[in-house]
């Protein structure tokens, strides 16, 4: 995984990431944005529903490049996202265009790298104990809310 944001800040290790693509009913997938977005126009589901994601990623050896840099963090994440959304305000403009793609909510089984997620991101991001059972059971990954893994 490399994730190279405009303030330089980076991430590098190794990133599995499974992704599941759903389509749920559009009024479900509308209250899953907030206030000045919107579903855009799209051709791949019928208009009563729409295409939703679901991320199931393991991270190994995660690294940012700010101090410590001796610190490797190893968990799993899942997130949620939303392709093709737009904007209805032009209060946020920094040359996005649209659509784009909208995660209204990860869940991490790492308090740091579900903070860093918070500060560093804005992303909503929450922690969860996550289960990756995927070499056992061919792609078990199970999330629940309470976490009790130490970093």
């Amino acid at each position: 995984m490399y994730y190279d944001h405009k303030c330089d800040l980076k991430v590098i290790g190794n990133w599995t990431n499974c992704v599941v693509t759903t389509k749920l009913l559009v009024k479900d997938v509308r209250s899953m944005l907030p206030w000045g977005m919107e579903l855009a126009d799209q051709s791949l589901t019928d208009s009563d529903t729409h295409l939703v994601r679901h991320h199931f990623n393991t991270q190994q050896h995660a690294q940012m490049n700010l101090p410590p840099h001796n610190m490797p963090l190893n968990f799993c994440e899942q997130a949620i996202g939303i392709p093709g959304i737009r904007r209805t305000t032009n209060l946020y403009t920094a040359g996005v265009t649209e659509p784009f793609y909208y995660m209204p909510r990860q869940w991490s089984d790492s308090a740091t790298a579900a903070t860093a997620g918070v500060l560093l991101w804005g992303l909503e991001k929450r922690l969860a104990h996550i289960e990756n059972k995927t070499e056992e059971s061919c792609g078990n990954f199970q999330v629940t809310r309470h976490c009790n893994k130490k970093d």
